[in-house]
């Protein structure tokens, strides 16, 4: 598409750039839509008074036969095809006669009318229908005999949605929008979309694939000030919630924001100084809304994010409420754990003896340790004393992902959910249960509790009512949660009371995977007796080979059995040769390659080409379809969607359906960066899953990634076999590299002033 300056807010500004030789104008009819996939259209184009027709591709949308168009762009000769134009920019001109007035009302896009209503509109108004129809209102449709007030709502407000988004994204496309983006900035911010790309375009960052960079472009093209406020601003949220989204912080050093917030604003000519940042910080931090809240918090020399830190506040007075209760325990209290012993043929270890008694005597209790250390055995001996010592009680299970409470409810026999169900959160993110309306349980068990971040922690908490015990198990040595904070390892170092399990059962003890979980926790190399089939290191220097020998790996485990949904490649990072974006390219054309009606089967996002069959990963938390991030499914349709199962009226659209844990997710092509191919996936998204297999690339170019945590992460999540490929030394530095990067957390500080747990 051409980079056509013009401006925005005049109606003229589809005419072509002028003096432009190689911009050919074309007007006609579409006769034919050829072909469509996305954005993309061929068009079979009839032009005004010639007989031939001729063909048309470019960038479109809402298209369909019979409307009127003025196109411009470059004629091109096709090498199967021939002549054809491709298109740069185009118009949809409002009809101009009886005719095409008629087409357009009865046009799929205006619900409601048919041809004989649209006669009757052209009739009664002419040419001038649509003029009408948006300056009077319904009030004018009602004058139509057969429409009533409902019906004239309805056909009024097509007409005018259509009129306005049109307009809306002919005014984005010269500005490197495709249409599909322009349209998802319509959908968010309507009527008020011209106006704030004007006035203030850094508002469209609250737009999904829209950053502050494109914002930058977009004000600078708008003839925007380099030092006005609404910039400085911009860059300066920007800059928080990169560091609290990326990097998982909670809050950032004052110095620091000012700093990253200058080389972002002055990166390509100084035009910002250092006093400008400091007072529109200022004011991010003391200019409330009109619900009393700023955007950010200063506290002290450090920023947070205002609802950080409010989560993290309420979280520590939650916390310390329950985390000071202690009581008496039972006096039959042994009893019971001498029966579960009997019951179940198994001799508890004094640390699991310990949580059967602490969980009677505090109304929080934290059980952590790695795998083999029977953290699912004390889970099954705290329920069975629990019950026995209160038979009333109702008890709810939960983890903070799919998988993780699906392998609860298999391991305890009991039923167990997500966090997010269990509180009930809706499609706009608010929860059902909360202070004013807590969660009907006494005890609620959490797994997978490391990873819980801050925002899910909170919400977990302020719902408990006052007497409900809570017993958080999980792994603190392995990677903290993908969102901000550190919450389990906080309570801990708080002193909340926590029993750690440290003792490898015998059963355990024959596994490779465990032992060389705990070797490389303790800074040990893995021991590897390839005779045992569960654990292995593939030795390769290159890493491009050492790609080919994962790829490899994977054909190999499909030969002997293994389903791809029980297969996963975990690396360190997303790019290089063994990072998840190359490698997710190349286990898609071996395990899933493009079949021979491609067009049937698939469906593009930018680059990213989603088939049928493919396995994918949710990679951000969506209340309104009910998945979340980490949640791994498999396509099974592609084609048309609805935009909204809740809404009788709502359009079909090009996208696909997704299997997740035996239920199909609709989405459209617009919501497919929600979705990434998740053959390879990050170490990160892995946590609180299990796989057969898993298979992880070592190498030095991952060296800022490779740490102890991570890699011991990676290990405890297979279940049958794992799969080391790439170098010793990289194995070596993985192993000894026990700094962990330190997340910037006030939780644990603010449980300090209530003289610890």
């Amino acid at each position: 598409m051409l980079a056509v300056q013009i401006d925005l807010f005049q109606p003229q500004a589809t005419e072509p750039a002028m003096g432009d030789a190689r911009t050919a104008e074309l007007r006609g009819t579409v006769r034919r839509i050829i072909f469509q996939k996305g954005d993309f259209y061929i068009l079979a184009i009839s032009p005004e008074q010639r007989k031939e027709t001729v063909t048309a591709t470019g960038e479109f949308f809402n298209l369909a036969p019979n409307d009127s168009l003025i196109l411009w762009g470059e004629w091109v000769d096709h090498n199967r095809f021939g002549k054809q134009l491709k298109v740069t920019r185009w118009e949809r001109p409002q009809p101009t006669n009886e005719a095409q007035l008629r087409e357009y009302l009865s046009s799929a896009f205006i619900k409601g009318v048919g041809n004989i209503k649209a006669a009757q509109i052209v009739n009664v108004y002419g040419t001038n229908a649509l003029d009408i129809i948006l300056e009077q209102g319904p009030k004018a449709l009602e004058a139509i005999k057969g429409i009533g007030p409902r019906q004239a709502e309805q056909i009024y407000k097509a007409i005018r949605d259509r009129h306005e988004l049109h307009r809306v994204v002919m005014n984005l496309l010269p500005l490197g929008f495709t249409p599909k983006l322009a349209q998802r900035v319509y959908k968010k911010f309507g009527s008020r979309t011209i106006d704030i790309v004007k006035t203030d375009p850094y508002r469209l960052t609250e737009v999904d694939l829209i950053g502050f960079y494109r914002a930058d472009q977009i004000a600078a093209s708008a003839g925007l000030p380099k030092d006005g406020d609404g910039r400085i601003q911009a860059a300066i949220r920007h800059v928080v919630e990169e560091q609290t989204s990326s990097l998982g912080h909670c809050w950032l050093p004052m110095e620091d924001v000012i700093e990253q917030s200058l080389m972002l604003l002055n990166r390509e000519a100084r035009s910002v100084e250092r006093q400008h940042v400091e007072q529109a910080l200022s004011r991010l931090c003391t200019l409330a809304d009109d619900k009393g809240r700023t955007v950010l918090v200063q506290n002290g020399q450090v920023v947070y994010p205002s609802w950080l830190y409010q989560a993290e506040q309420r979280l520590a007075e939650n916390v310390q409420a329950m985390a000071g209760v202690r009581t008496d325990p039972s006096a039959n209290l042994d009893r019971h754990i001498l029966a579960y012993e009997r019951a179940t043929r198994i001799e508890l270890a004094p640390e699991q003896w310990q949580a059967c008694r602490a969980i009677s005597q505090t109304d929080l209790l934290i059980l952590t340790g790695g795998p083999g250390t029977g953290k699912t055995q004390t889970t099954r001996a705290v329920l069975y004393v629990f019950e026995k010592l209160h038979p009333e009680a109702k008890i709810l299970l939960a983890a903070p992902t799919g998988r993780a409470s699906r392998r609860m409810a298999e391991v305890t026999g009991r039923e167990a959910g997500t966090l997010h169900r269990m509180l009930g959160i809706g499609k706009d993110g608010k929860a059902q249960y909360n202070r004013d309306n807590p969660l009907p349980c006494d005890l609620l068990v959490v797994d997978e509790s490391s990873m819980m971040d801050l925002s899910l922690a909170y919400r977990v908490f302020d719902a408990l009512a006052p007497g409900t015990k809570v017993l958080l198990v999980g792994d603190t040595d392995q990677l903290p949660s993908v969102g901000p904070g550190n919450v389990l390892k906080d309570l801990i170092e708080a002193g909340c009371p926590s029993v750690r399990l440290t003792r490898i059962f015998r059963q355990a003890e024959q596994s490779q995977i465990v032992l060389n979980a705990h070797r490389i926790n303790r800074g040990q190399a893995p021991q590897i007796n390839p005779a045992k089939g569960d654990f292995f290191f593939i030795r390769q220097e290159d890493p491009e080979k050492v790609a080919d020998l994962i790829v490899r790996s994977v054909v190999r485990l499909i030969q002997k059995g293994m389903g791809i949904e029980d297969i996963q490649v975990l690396c360190p990072m997303k790019k290089g040769h063994t990072g998840t974006d190359s490698l997710n390219r190349r286990l898609q054309e071996v395990v899933n390659p493009a079949r021979g009606n491609a067009a049937m089967e698939e469906i593009t996002y930018g680059s990213q080409v989603f088939r049928l069959r493919d396995k994918v990963i949710q990679t951000k938390n969506n209340y309104g379809k009910g998945v979340f991030n980490g949640d791994i499914g498999t396509i099974v349709s592609v084609g048309t969607v609805q935009t909204n199962s809740d809404d009788s009226d709502s359009e079909p659209a090009e996208g696909i359906a997704v299997q997740f844990n035996g239920q199909e997710v609709a989405y459209t092509q617009d919501e497919l960066g929600q979705l990434a191919l998740a053959y390879a996936i990050t170490v990160h998204k892995s946590q609180g899953s299990e796989f057969k297999a898993v298979i992880v690339p070592i190498t030095t170019q991952s060296y800022v990634m490779l740490a102890r945590n991570l890699l011991y992460t990676a290990v405890t999540r297979s279940r049958e076999m794992a799969v080391l490929v790439g170098t010793d030394k990289a194995l070596w530095i993985a192993v000894k590299n026990d700094k962990v990067s330190q997340r910037n957390t006030g939780l644990k500080e603010k449980l300090r002033p209530f003289n610890s747990c």
